[in-house]
């Protein structure tokens, strides 16, 4: 004889099922980009509520994208006084998690060349990013965010 169920206790199972979906595809404070950050930065990012998911450490994700003729016209633009915060690494490291992952108050540090690590103060959570020179290396180069590590 099957167990008979409530429609109270079956709501429950109903609602528990469903926020454990919503869980396992990350919800809506998933630390997946929103299609739009996915283009190349370049200028400062909006700013909105953080971020305080926690991925699993270890893994990778893609950083602005900006190589080739891309990079060129952006150290072009930079050399004219245009967005002369991309000659800083810690300030291309803040501009990066404030645009993908929403993070407002975050510390940078650098423990090895062109690596810098955020952390977000509201949440904890910590990336490595990994920045480099696509146009121009050394003084007045651009500096851009090339892939980063959850760490």
């Amino acid at each position: 004889m099957a167990p008979i169920v409530t429609r109270t206790r079956m709501g429950l199972i109903v609602a528990l099922a469903a926020a454990a979906v919503v869980s396992a595809c990350g919800g809506s404070n998933s630390s997946n980009a929103p299609a739009q950050s996915q283009a190349p930065m370049t200028s400062a990012p909006a700013t909105s509520a953080p971020t305080t998911s926690h991925p699993l450490a270890g893994t990778r994700f893609d950083g602005e994208g900006i190589a080739g003729a891309a990079a060129q016209q952006l150290q072009q633009s930079v050399d004219a006084g245009h967005q002369p915060w991309r000659l800083d690494q810690a300030s291309v490291a803040r501009a990066f998690v404030r645009n993908r992952f929403n993070w407002q108050l975050d510390s940078v540090a650098f423990g090895r060349p062109n690596i810098a690590f955020v952390t977000n103060a509201a949440g904890g959570s910590r990336v490595e990013l990994h920045l480099t020179q696509p146009a121009k290396q050394g003084n007045g180069g651009i500096w851009v965010v090339d892939y980063g590590i959850w760490d």
